[in-house]
Order: C-alpha cells, then structure tokens, then sequence
C-alpha cells in the first residue's frame, strides 16, 4: 500500500509540474493575445481618425461632390480672374436661383488653350435646371461658345472614351453617336432632325 502512495505521490507532483509548465505558456499566450489585441485596436482607432478626417475634408469640398458639380469648356482666361463670379454670371443666364458654392479652374491640357472650369451648385435640382437650360447661352454672345456638362469620374470618362475610341475603329461606326448619359445610339438623317425641331 505505501508503494501505491509513493507511486501516486509521484504522479502527482509530475501532474503539478506540467500542469505548472502549461499554465505558464496559457499565461504567455494570454499575454500576448493581449498585446495583439491592444496593437490591432490602436490601428483601428488610428484608421477611423483617418477617415473621419478624410470625409470631413471631402464633405467640406463641394467640388468633390460629382452630383453637384458641372464643367464649362471654353471658358475665357484672364490671369486675375475671379472664377466664383464667372460661373456665377454664366449660371444666372440659366437659373437665377443657382446658388455657386465653389468654382476653380482645372490645369489645361493642351497649350494655348485654357483649363476646364469645375463649378459646383448647392442642389442637384440647380444642377439639374442648369443642364436642361443650358442652350440659352447661344443667345448671349459672351457664352456663345462655352459648353456645360456634368461632371463625371475618371471611370465613366475612360469608358466614354473607350467607346467613342470603338465606334471610331469599327466599320459603320460613323452612323452611331454617343449620347451624353454614355448610350451609344444611331445617329438619325439631317432630314428627320429637322423635322423634329420644328414641331
């Protein structure tokens, strides 16, 4: 009977020993998953700071907003040129109610020729009323030649290129235009344009 104790004692002190030894690695193990855990909460913290401070800056700059702004092409130039007050003259042809928020000329592209201005509205209604009543300006003579289209993304912009690029490249392309929401339409004869404006 005392050799069963002598032999019992003896697992169990082996018991404690490795129950011992693999308390300590769950320690380590917990402290490290601890440490994980607070590392891996600071980078959260530190990207939601990040994006708060990105959306506010981009909530706070209306001409990021592609749904309310516009570009005019063929805007004059002039070196002291207040652009605010140029798309607000050129908007007060279309929409007495429109409200500029923001305007600024975009770097040109092609020498000689002056950068696209980038106007942004303060509805997408104004938006909206200004593209439909922007062929009044063949009326004034100072806007004769300034074009009016919404603003798009580079994404949208590189499809309509890739398409017109298409249209240009494929046999009887010539008889399809594309429209200016992207659709790619039969063109219709001269005659039949007519007759449409007239009625």
């Amino acid at each position: 009977m005392a050799n069963i104790d002598e032999k019992f004692k003896a697992m169990r002190s082996d018991i404690d020993l490795e129950l011992a030894m693999h308390t300590k690695d769950i320690e380590t193990l917990s402290q490290s998953v601890d440490s994980l855990l607070r590392r891996v909460e600071k980078v959260e913290h530190s990207y939601t700071s990040d994006q708060a401070l990105r959306s506010s800056d981009h909530v706070n700059n209306p001409l990021d907003d592609r749904n309310l702004t516009l570009i005019a092409t063929n805007l004059k130039f002039d070196k002291d040129e207040d652009m605010l007050q140029i798309a607000c003259d050129l908007y007060s042809n279309l929409d007495e109610n429109a409200n500029v928020l923001a305007a600024t000329r975009l770097r040109s592209r092609m020498q000689g020729k002056p950068g696209l201005g980038k106007i942004a509205v303060s509805s997408l209604n104004e938006k909206k009323s200004i593209l439909y009543g922007k062929r009044k300006h063949r009326e004034v003579d100072a806007y004769k030649s300034v074009f009016i289209r919404s603003s798009k993304s580079h994404r949208e912009r590189l499809i309509e290129l890739n398409a017109r690029t298409l249209l240009n490249e494929i046999p009887n392309g010539n008889h399809f235009r594309i429209t200016s929401n992207g659709r790619i339409v039969k063109k219709r004869p001269e005659s039949d344009r007519e007759q449409s404006e007239s009625y």
